[in-house]
């Protein structure tokens, strides 16, 4: 009798590929994505489905941690590979592994490119209390999880003084660098 093994690596893609996908950071993405272009319907051809999760993203560098993101829902999409989320709690950490940015959000999608498609409601909150730059609100953004670069349409920024809303934004989130893009309007409090 002759018996036919699977081999490991299928067997971990299989049972772990929500948790192996999410780990591995390839290199920087640079196609450029719009937010109209986020979600899709999340209910077809998914294969991996799970409540209250929490999926933990390190950089293959330095083993550290980056991101660990929380959402009540998760589906994983058969064929793209794609993880989409509903409700989530994410925390970026920078070098020394603390937080500097809390994000929520009704929806996003976390492609193989390790690109984050946030939509509904989302908010990103500063950490520091250094910083000027407390919150972020919007309903569309675009997240690169390897270069913290992001992209955001119609967008309001809350400061220690100030308000400013803007058609479009860019910004590294990992070094607070953040352009204003236009139709730019701020008001300060003195």
């Amino acid at each position: 009798m002759i018996k036919k093994y699977i081999p490991l690596v299928y067997i971990i893609s299989k049972s772990l590929l929500l948790i192996i996908v999410t780990i591995i950071l390839c290199s920087s993405y640079t196609q450029c994505i719009t937010p109209k272009r986020l979600l899709n319907n999340t209910n077809n051809y998914s294969s991996h489905k799970n409540t209250n999760a929490t999926i933990m993203i390190y950089d293959t560098k330095t083993g550290k941690l980056t991101y660990k993101i929380t959402a009540k829902n998760i589906y994983q999409h058969n064929t793209t590979q794609n993880i989409y989320f509903k409700k989530i709690f994410a925390t970026m950490f920078n070098k020394d592994h603390a937080p500097i940015w809390y994000i929520q959000s009704d929806q996003a999608k976390l492609t193989n490119k390790k690109i984050l498609l946030l939509s509904g409601n989302i908010q990103i909150n500063n950490t520091l209390k250094s910083s000027s730059l407390k919150k972020i609100t919007t309903n569309h953004s675009i997240i690169d999880l390897v270069t913290h670069n992001t992209y955001s349409e119609d967008i309001t920024l809350y400061g220690n003084c100030f308000i400013s809303t803007s058609m479009k934004m860019r910004s590294n989130l990992n070094n607070n660098i953040i352009e204003l893009i236009s139709h730019v309007k701020t008001s300060y409090t003195i």
